[in-house]
């Protein structure tokens, strides 16, 4: 297949994804430039697999700084396939523009998950929270409160993290200057992360 041909079956695929004219889109461009953006990625993704049989990433599609670029190494992927392969999954060209019923054909499986939200330090309490009704908002927590008081208005009430300065710097193998220099959300970040696996039954 020419890459002329993929090139035009990947502008038609992106003008239905973005909803934009085709003659509006310059594939001198990248498919970032377009205005795809990670689930637009995923779209285009299983676009090619339907439609030439080719397995390509999403996060390879980022790599072309081109749409140019993107066709011409897509039809030199369906030019390696073997005969069968390619005779197993070829597609009139007449279907290309045809709009996809789905954004991809990859299931997802969500085997662990953790979070440490205002008002709620794991997934249960989070819904339980949600369930309940309960407002997560309260006064702003006395060990956050700046020690000088310069006349400033009081505080407003809002959504506070719990224990946010009880990280373990040491159970990461961090020494305690540097998790005092580290961003906060950094440090939540590393907690849910391995809670997430604990939740996955890695430990």
């Amino acid at each position: 297949m020419r890459a002329g041909d993929v090139e035009v079956a990947l502008i038609s695929e992106v003008a239905r994804i973005l909803r934009e004219p085709e003659n509006n889109l310059d594939p001198a461009h990248s498919l970032s430039e377009l205005g795809v953006d990670s689930v637009g990625y995923c779209t285009v993704s299983a676009f090619v697999e339907r439609q030439f049989g080719i397995q390509v990433p999403p996060q390879s599609l980022f790599e072309f700084p081109s749409v140019h670029e993107t066709a011409a190494r897509l039809a030199k992927l369906i030019a390696e396939q073997s005969p069968e392969d390619h005779a197993a999954s070829a597609v009139p060209l007449s279907t290309f523009t045809e709009a996809a019923t789905s954004y991809t054909t990859r299931d997802i499986a969500i085997i662990g998950v953790a979070c440490k939200l205002p008002g709620a330090d794991d997934p249960d309490q989070y819904w339980d929270l949600i369930r309940s009704g309960a407002s997560a908002i309260g006064e702003f927590p006395s060990r956050r409160t700046p020690a000088a008081d310069n006349g400033s208005p009081a505080y407003l009430k809002g959504g506070f993290v719990a224990d946010v300065d009880a990280f373990d710097a040491a159970f990461f193998g961090i020494s305690p200057r540097e998790a005092l220099a580290m961003d906060p959300q950094q440090r939540l970040f590393l907690e849910c992360a391995w809670h997430t696996f604990e939740s996955a039954g890695y430990n």
